[in-house]
């Protein structure tokens, strides 16, 4: 027969006393339902493994001798469905085996003589619970490991930035939701937590970019989030340390140290799981920076050098606001203005092929003149990088028949005074026709054939 006993007390564990004697079974009972757990009974072998395919338990404490089934044929079922319950094997006789001789042959955790008193009993349960805490962490981890590495193909799939964020969201809730305890006999479907997406744009105003729950189809002017948590995530952007309260956790999304925002989730996290939280974002942020990038941009519907001017604005603006470096080279061959369309794809391929993270390459416009833009990137190392791309690039049949030449500019915001951080529209333009020229005219001025294939501007 089994007994379910309610708590008034609890400590978030649960314990199955399984044991034939009916007294003692209530004793122990008493005794472990003081210390604050949820205690499950059962008088047999098959109704205390009942309860154990009906929900999580902790600790098993098991008698090694009952009518029906002994205890070791009740392990031997058991671990063909649950590996990681610690089951602590009790007897009242202790010339029954040696308890060393038990723990080799089967699957358990510890062995409980019930001559030696119940603090005894409670030491082992303590012992128990602990390891239990440990396997049940690890456990959980191993299951979001898997979540994340399922999640990061889709996360950088290319998805537009809208549908990206609602992938974002998704998934985060399923990483959570594997993350977080499940209360035992609970029948009710799990309910994804909420979750919020904060960006920055235009500087340092934080908008509500996506929601999910109560925060599903939040205004981008927040006005319907609490101030509270709107600080919260733009201190958690900044800084770049996640958070965890009893409202939820946040964790920063940030490319290169440079914040885009925060990922805001409604569940507690301890600081094992806020750290799995947070290398989802650090995928996520990856895939929004990439996103954003690519926006508005349709090679289809507009020439190389609309797009070109559409693109380096909007990386000039990110530079200046986030006071880092922006360098573009401009990169041509000798002799003829342009390729053919076939060696012209090839080329670009190679140059896509050479590229490091965050940079982006445009295909040769009217003058035959392929563009490299390289953020977060100063002229010194630019260049580095520049020749290691010229050497690569094809030269044709004789090698004196091709050459590739390169001109490199670079915006040095970074020496830049703070009150500039804040750019006009008319500003931005300036300064990207400014580089555009500057990287034109060094263009000009390398000769691959004098020994001077690249020419790098001098920087304000």
């Amino acid at each position: 027969m089994t007994r379910r006993h309610r708590q008034t007390l609890t400590s978030g564990r649960v314990i199955l006393l399984a044991d034939d004697d009916a007294e003692y079974l209530e004793a122990t009972r008493l005794l472990l339902a003081a210390e604050g757990h949820q205690v499950l009974t059962a008088s047999s072998g098959p109704a205390a493994l009942a309860l154990l395919r009906e929900g999580t338990v902790d600790v098993f404490l098991l008698d090694y001798f009952m009518p029906g089934m002994t205890g070791e044929e009740v392990v031997a079922r058991l671990r063909e469905f649950d590996p990681n319950v610690q089951v602590v094997l009790q007897t009242g006789y202790s010339e029954e085996q040696p308890p060393r001789s038990l723990l080799q042959r089967l699957d358990i955790q510890g062995y409980y003589d019930k001559s030696e008193g119940p603090e005894r009993l409670l030491l082992w349960t303590d012992a128990a619970l602990k390891a239990s805490r440990v396997i049940t962490r690890l456990s959980r981890s191993t299951a979001a490991l898997q979540i994340l590495a399922d999640a990061t193909p889709r996360l950088h799939s290319g998805l537009p930035l809208p549908r990206l964020l609602t992938v974002i969201l998704d998934e985060a809730s399923s990483l959570v939701e594997r993350l977080r305890p499940r209360p035992r006999g609970d029948p009710s479907p799990p309910v994804p937590p909420g979750a919020l997406v904060g960006l920055f744009t235009e500087g340092t105003h934080l908008v509500a970019a996506a929601g999910r729950g109560p925060f599903a189809g939040a205004p981008p002017d927040r006005s319907s989030l609490p101030a509270a948590l709107v600080t919260t995530l733009a201190e958690v952007a900044r800084r770049g340390e996640p958070r965890s309260s009893d409202t939820g956790s946040v964790v920063p999304l940030r490319t290169a140290n440079r914040p885009l925002g925060a990922l805001f989730v409604e569940s507690r996290l301890g600081r094992p799981e806020l750290e799995l939280l947070r290398l989802f974002a650090d995928h996520a942020a990856i895939a929004i920076d990439s996103a954003r990038r690519q926006r508005h941009i349709d090679p289809k519907r507009a020439p190389v050098e609309v797009l070109r001017t559409r693109i380096l604005e909007r990386e000039v603006r990110t530079a200046i606001r986030s006071s880092l470096p922006l360098s573009v080279a401009l990169l041509a061959s000798e002799p003829g203005p342009a390729l053919e369309s076939s060696a012209r794809a090839g080329t670009l391929a190679l140059l896509e092929e050479s590229l490091r993270f965050g940079d982006l390459v445009l295909d040769a416009d009217a003058e035959g003149r392929f563009t490299l833009v390289m953020p977060a990137t100063a002229g010194r190392g630019a260049a580095r990088f520049l020749r290691r791309v010229l050497s690569a690039l094809p030269t044709g049949a004789e090698r004196s028949s091709l050459r590739w030449r390169a001109g490199l500019a670079c915006l040095a915001t970074h020496r830049w005074p703070a009150e500039a951080a804040h750019p006009t529209r008319s500003i931005i333009a300036d300064r990207t026709a400014e580089l555009l020229g500057q990287a034109g005219q060094a263009l000009i001025a390398a000769a691959p054939r004098a020994g001077v294939p690249l020419v790098l501007a001098p920087s304000d």
